[in-house]
């Protein structure tokens, strides 16, 4: 594949985000996609084919931006406080550097629910990552080491205090009236917030 090529599809696929983030599946078309990267329909469907490979490419991108380094978290011989700490740097860090990824998702959880959940379901990653987490999580319950709480709950909340801020990232900045930088930042101290969240959730 040529450079000027490669450049080109990049270009779609940042445009077709946003279509895809605005509209969800369902609602976004090739042609609106193609409208908003000023191509003709032709050239779109040359590059891409049809809507759900597109979408494909997307989902792709978007679930290892998420997941590539929160993964082999599971593996490592480390406590599930520190663990967890690790985890929470990561997702934040991540969505700071991707802030378009936690907006994408909400919007197919409400758009298109199945689809979504067949997309995770077909990770068998994400299973042995859950698997390890909370068969960890009960030894460490069962050794007196963290509170007896369900692991599955425990990482609802965890995710929720993570994820939630930036899904809401137009709300939060017009009530507190404050610039995406101020935003930013307010996300990145936000971490010892959760952490010492974590930390008074996990230690008896």
């Amino acid at each position: 594949m040529n450079e000027n090529r490669q450049t080109t599809e990049k270009e779609i696929i940042t445009i077709a985000k946003k279509v895809f983030l605005e509209k969800g599946y369902m609602g976004a078309t090739m042609r609106d996609i193609a409208q908003e990267a000023h191509i003709n329909l032709a050239m779109l469907n040359y590059y891409f084919g049809s809507k759900d490979k597109l979408f494909d490419i997307i989902f792709e991108e978007t679930f290892a931006c998420m997941t590539q380094d929160i993964l082999p978290l599971a593996q490592m011989e480390i406590p599930m406080l520190e663990m967890m700490n690790k985890f929470v740097s990561i997702y934040i860090d991540g969505f700071i550097a991707n802030p378009i990824i936690p907006g994408f998702l909400f919007s197919e959880v409400h758009n298109n629910p199945d689809r979504l959940l067949n997309k995770f379901l077909s990770k068998t990653d994400i299973h042995q990552f859950l698997t390890l987490y909370q068969k960890r999580f009960e030894q460490e319950v069962s050794r007196g080491e963290i509170r007896p709480l369900q692991a599955m709950d425990f990482m609802i909340s965890v995710i929720s205090m993570c994820a939630f801020p930036f899904v809401a990232k137009p709300i939060i900045e017009g009530v507190f009236n404050c610039s995406d930088k101020e935003y930013m930042n307010m996300m990145q101290t936000r971490k010892a917030v959760i952490l010492d969240t974590v930390q008074r959730m996990l230690i008896p």
